[in-house]
């Protein structure tokens, strides 16, 4: 639907339901993929503990990558990893919702 009506799509990634190899394979150039450090499920950190080659490959074809940290998304062990092999995200974001707006706990990006 994305590509008939010519705009890009933005995939919540934490614990997804099947394997990212799998959902990356379908991003396409400009298409985000937010959570990028999150721990649940597959993650984009292999067996190996470096980031998976799927994922190096949908960036160079394009797609971004997201931290969109929030309350819940990220995995300090995920993130470690992906800046250990030089992955660095290309946007970030708070992913702040209204329940997390006004949580002591989020208070601004920084």
């Amino acid at each position: 639907m994305a590509e008939t009506i010519g705009c890009r799509v933005v995939v919540h990634t934490t614990n997804p339901p099947g394997n990212v190899d799998d959902l990356v394979s379908l991003l396409r150039p400009g298409d985000v993929f937010t959570h990028v450090y999150q721990g649940k499920g597959s993650t984009i950190i292999n067996d190996k503990g470096k980031v998976r080659p799927s994922i190096h490959e949908v960036r160079a074809r394009g797609a971004m990558f997201d931290t969109a940290d929030g309350r819940v998304h990220y995995a300090f062990s995920v993130a470690k990893a992906a800046f250990a092999d030089r992955f660095e995200p290309d946007i970030i974001s708070s992913d702040v919702v209204l329940a997390s707006l006004f949580d002591q706990a989020v208070f601004g990006l920084p």
